[in-house]
C-alpha cells in the first residue's frame, strides 16, 4: 500500500512538469556539494556564445570539447546492472527500487526508482524521462530546454538556489546539469510541506529524443541517496545497434 500511494504521489509531481516542460527526459538526484545562488542568467548565458545554436550540431565537435562524466571504477558496486530502455541504458543504484517501468505519457516514455521509504514517510525518487524522436527537440539549446525544465520544478519550491549550469559528456552523449535546493510549498502533499529538499537534473538531446535524468530528496536524509543519482546518470549510455538486434 505504501509503494502504492508513494508512486501516485511521484506521477503527480512529475506530470506537472511534463505538463509545462514535455518532452523531457530526467533522473532526480542530488547534489552534496553546498548549494550557491544561481549567477544573473543573462551573464551564464552570455559567456558561451554556442550556447544559442541549434542542438543538432555534429556531436563529435560539440563533445570533444567538453569534460568527461563518469563513475569512479570503486563506485560500481553501489550501482545494479544495466537497465534496458530500449535504445539506451544505464545503471540504477541498488539501493533503489523500481516502482515504474516503461510508462508512457504525452510522447514520452518514464521509468521511476525510489529510495527506502523512512519512518517521516519521506523517500529518494530517481526519474528517467526520454522522449519520442522529433525534428523539434532539435530547435532550442540544452541550457535552454534544462532552463524550461528546472522552472517547472522552481514553481513548487521556494527560499530557492540553484548552481550555474555545467556542460559535460556521459559516454559519447553531450549533457547539461545543475543542483538546486529549496523548500517544498503548501502545495506539496501532507508531511512535506516546509521541508527543505535537494536535486540534481542532467538533461540531454541526443538522435531527436530529449533525455532527463533527474533525483530529489529531502533533507537531511538527502546526500549518500542523491549522490547514488549523480553516479546512475554518469552510466548512461547509447545501447550499441548490434545488442539492440538480440
Amino acid at each position: 500500500m505504501r509503494l502504492t500511494l508513494a508512486l501516485g504521489e511521484i506521477m503527480r509531481e512529475w506530470l506537472k512538469v511534463l505538463v509545462w516542460a514535455a518532452p523531457i527526459v530526467v533522473v532526480l538526484g542530488c547534489d552534496p556539494s553546498p548549494q550557491r545562488p544561481v549567477a544573473d542568467r543573462s551573464d551564464n548565458e552570455s559567456s558561451d556564445s554556442a550556447n544559442e545554436l541549434p542542438v543538432n550540431r555534429s556531436e563529435v565537435d560539440e563533445s570533444s570539447r567538453l569534460p568527461l562524466w563518469k563513475p569512479d571504477e570503486s563506485d560500481l558496486t553501489e550501482l545494479d546492472g544495466p537497465y534496458d530502455f530500449g535504445d539506451y541504458e544505464f545503471r540504477p543504484p541498488r539501493a533503489f527500487k523500481l516502482l515504474r517501468s516503461n510508462h508512457r505519457e504525452m510522447g514520452m516514455r518514464m521509468d521511476i526508482w525510489m529510495g527506502k521509504i523512512r519512518e517521516d514517510e519521506t523517500y529518494a525518487q530517481l526519474l528517467v524521462m526520454i522522449s519520442e524522436p522529433s525534428i523539434q527537440n532539435t530547435k532550442f539549446s540544452l541550457k535552454k530546454t534544462l532552463r524550461a525544465t528546472v522552472d517547472q520544478v522552481r514553481m513548487r519550491r521556494s527560499d530557492w538556489t540553484e548552481e550555474e549550469f555545467e556542460e559535460g559528456q556521459v559516454n559519447g552523449i553531450s549533457f547539461v546539469r545543475t543542483s538546486w535546493s529549496g523548500v517544498a510549498t503548501d502545495a506539496a502533499r501532507e508531511g512535506l510541506a516546509g521541508r527543505k529538499m535537494h536535486g540534481v537534473v542532467y538533461l540531454a538531446i541526443h538522435n531527436e529524443r530529449v533525455i532527463s535524468i533527474m533525483c530529489q530528496d529531502v533533507a537531511p536524509d538527502h546526500a549518500t541517496s542523491l549522490e547514488f543519482g549523480h553516479l546512475a546518470a554518469k552510466t548512461f549510455a547509447a545501447r550499441p545497434q548490434s545488442e539492440m538486434e538480440h
